[in-house]
Order: structure tokens, then C-alpha cells, then sequence
């Protein structure tokens, strides 16, 4: 299955007592050699005794396959599934959707995701604002940067570094200097040589020569 299938020589009926560990260390095996429909029926099989089936979610979404699933049909089940069983609704499980479907390229499925939960973390607003980033959408990085201050979600260096770089990339001198004057004097946060290096990026862009010798030494 999308050219990953292995074999796999265990077999749950094997087992004498069956509970969520042995279902968990088995479905995990499935999945990580791409054994997926396997993997998938032991999901309901679980289901269906009354057996929790969030560690060996938590196990399968760990493993090095997962993106490769997100490519095949089998990925839109695996999220069906996460979604059907309220899974969707942890931020961890929620979080490391969004970060797949956004590395396959998938914007607007992650952009669903992150709409659909109700806890975001920084984390989860830094992936969604990475996303754009990748993807030079300056505007939604910008419309979700401000959404994410309006949610009182204190930024930190990293998601400083993503903005100020799409404004550098987009040639946004008074954004950047607007975001960049908000670091220290509204949240506190030194800007570090990544930050200068993006001020210095933007105003190059627009051969503003007595700007960058200005903030040289103001700074």
C-alpha cells in the first residue's frame, strides 16, 4: 500500500489475553510497516470489545508512516476515524494532523483542523502561520498572526522570526517595524541577531540605506 506494505508475521489471534497493550504493540507494528487496512480493522475490532483505543491512536499518529498515509485514500480514514472518536478534539492529536497535512501541502485541510479545535496552543498557531510561510501567503500569515494576538496568545522567538521574515520577503516596511517595535515593548521579548537580520532584510529591499545604518546603531 502506497508502495510501503512490509510483512508483518504477528497476529492478535495468537495472543491468549487480549487487552488495550497488546493491541496497542500490535497495531503499531501494522502501521509502521504500512500494513494500514490490517491496522485499521484492529481499530474497530478494539472499538467494538470496549477497549480504549487512545494509546494505540497516540502510537500510530508517532510513527515514521503517517505522512505517507496522509498521501493515500487510507489517510482521509485514518482522520475520519481520529474524527469520529472525538480524537481530533485533543490538542496533541490536533497538532500533529495540522503539521501533516501542512508538510504534504494540504493549506486548506490544515487551515480545517485548526478551526475545528478548540484548544491552540502557541504550537499549533506557529505551525498554521509556518504553513503560509512555505507557501508565500503573506496575507493569511498576517490575518492569523493578528487573529492569534486578538485570542490573547502572547507570541515568542520563533513565531517573531516567521512574520518578520514574510515581511521581509514581501517588502513590508511598516509591518515589520510595527512588529518589530511590539517585541520588547509589548510582550517583553528581546529581539535576537534572527529578528535584526529580518529588519536589516526589509529595509534592504527598498535600498533604505539611512534606515538600516539608523537601526544599526539605535539598536
Amino acid at each position: 500500500m502506497c508502495g510501503i506494505k512490509q510483512e508483518v508475521h504477528i497476529d492478535i489471534d495468537e495472543i491468549s489475553e487480549k487487552d488495550e497493550v497488546s493491541y496497542d504493540m500490535i497495531i503499531s507494528s501494522y502501521m509502521a510497516h504500512g500494513v494500514v487496512d490490517k491496522g485499521m480493522e484492529l481499530f474497530r475490532e478494539m472499538k467494538s470489545q470496549g477497549l480504549s483505543t487512545w494509546n494505540a491512536m497516540i502510537s500510530s499518529l508517532r510513527t515514521s508512516y503517517f505522512i505517507v498515509f496522509f498521501k493515500c485514500e487510507r489517510g482521509k480514514e485514518i482522520h475520519g476515524y481520529v474524527v469520529k472518536n472525538g480524537y481530533d478534539r485533543n490538542i496533541y492529536v490536533a497538532t500533529i494532523i495540522i503539521d501533516t497535512y501542512a508538510k504534504l501541502g494540504f493549506c486548506f485541510l490544515a487551515q480545517y483542523v485548526f478551526d475545528q479545535s478548540k484548544e491552540r496552543s502557541l504550537v499549533i498557531w506557529t505551525i498554521i502561520i509556518s504553513t503560509y510561510a512555505a507557501y508565500g501567503d503573506a496575507n493569511s500569515i498576517l490575518i492569523v498572526f493578528d487573529e492569534m494576538l486578538n485570542k490573547g496568545i502572547h507570541p515568542d522567538h520563533v513565531m517573531f522570526i516567521v512574520v518578520l521574515a514574510t515581511c521581509a520577503h514581501y517588502v513590508m516596511v511598516d509591518k515589520a517595524w510595527e512588529i518589530f517595535n511590539s517585541m520588547f515593548k509589548k510582550f517583553n521579548i528581546q529581539p535576537l541577531g534572527e529578528h535584526y537580520a529580518c529588519m536589516i532584510g526589509v529595509l534592504s529591499e527598498r535600498a533604505l540605506s539611512r534606515n538600516i545604518i539608523y537601526f544599526y546603531y539605535a539598536n
